[in-house]
């Protein structure tokens, strides 16, 4: 039997719909560890690039980030609507930008208060 089988008390819990609706740089925000690496194609040929094999070449950093310290910069919102064009770059002596979008303070508050409660690296 496996170690991971539902019979053993290990089923996978459903994702909140607070986490469900964030976007990529929602997630990364509030993520404990950022991944930094470098994705290539590993087939060439006539298939489309969303078809082929992918690899990762050179070095994989993961970063560590403080959630609680980007949560307390986050502007407090007027309302539940507002949104904040929020630029996320590797260090911040680089001009380079490596990820850039709009995120919603509220959600990603709201996902972090769900995240205490689930999960104990948040506590």
């Amino acid at each position: 039997m496996p170690s991971r089988a539902v019979v053993n008390k290990l089923k996978v819990c459903e994702i909140p719909s607070e986490l469900k609706r964030l976007n990529n740089l929602e997630k990364h925000l509030i993520a404990l560890r950022l991944p930094f690496m470098k994705i290539v194609n590993l087939t060439s040929g006539k298939l489309s690039s969303r078809l082929t094999q992918k690899g990762t070449k050179g070095p994989l950093h993961c970063v560590p980030s403080d959630v609680e310290d980007t949560v307390t910069t986050l502007p407090r919102p007027v309302d539940k609507s507002m949104m904040v064009r929020l630029q996320l770059k590797r260090r911040l002596k680089y001009k380079a930008v490596w990820e850039e979008q709009l995120i919603n303070p509220n959600d990603v508050r709201d996902a972090l208060f769900v995240l205490t409660k689930m999960h104990p690296g948040y506590k």
